[in-house]
């Protein structure tokens, strides 16, 4: 049973990236869906396998090439967030960040659901810099966060991220 495991999840994996390639070169949103498809089958057979951090990163880069931004940040987040720590942690959150933003250039301003999703990203943003206060993005994004704050009236969250940023700053 286990030889037949380990055949079903190459031919899972090769059945993704197959479908992958196939998307890069036509840049075709359903074909980018296609290979979703199957990164979300591994990821439903085996979600504690030690590659599930990779094929949920690939996941979410099909989504973010398809332009569906919202399942994009998802995947991203769970990438960066819910799996014991792993080198490509760091990169999901911040691709997640970058999906945010990518969303938010979709929506009109004057849409109700706006606030709501800059709400969101400075959530992200925050929880990224907190994860990842090293990381030479980090102070961009504590100014976007700000920026996002003063948008949202939410002059604690302005204090909260002005707050992180000094402490970023060597003394």
């Amino acid at each position: 049973r286990d030889q037949y495991s380990a055949e079903l999840k190459l031919h899972l994996v090769e059945l993704a990236k197959h479908y992958h390639a196939v998307a890069q070169g036509s840049k075709k949103p359903e074909d980018y869906m296609g290979a979703a498809r199957w990164y979300r089958e591994f990821l439903a057979t085996w979600p504690n396998d030690e590659s599930a951090p990779v094929m949920n990163m690939l996941l979410g880069e099909t989504l973010f090439a398809a332009r569906e931004f919202r399942g994009a940040i998802e995947e991203f987040e769970r990438t960066a967030y819910d799996y014991p720590a792993h080198e490509g942690a760091e990169k999901a959150g911040y691709f997640a960040l970058l999906a945010h933003q990518e969303y938010l250039r979709t929506v009109p301003k004057d849409d109700p659901i706006y606030r709501g999703l800059v709400a969101k990203r400075a959530g992200s943003s925050l929880r990224f810099a907190k994860a990842y206060p090293a990381n030479s993005h980090t102070p961009e994004i504590l100014d976007t966060v700000i920026e996002d704050e003063l948008f949202l009236n939410d002059l604690d969250g302005v204090i909260v991220a002005t707050q992180m940023v000094i402490s970023l700053v060597p003394p």
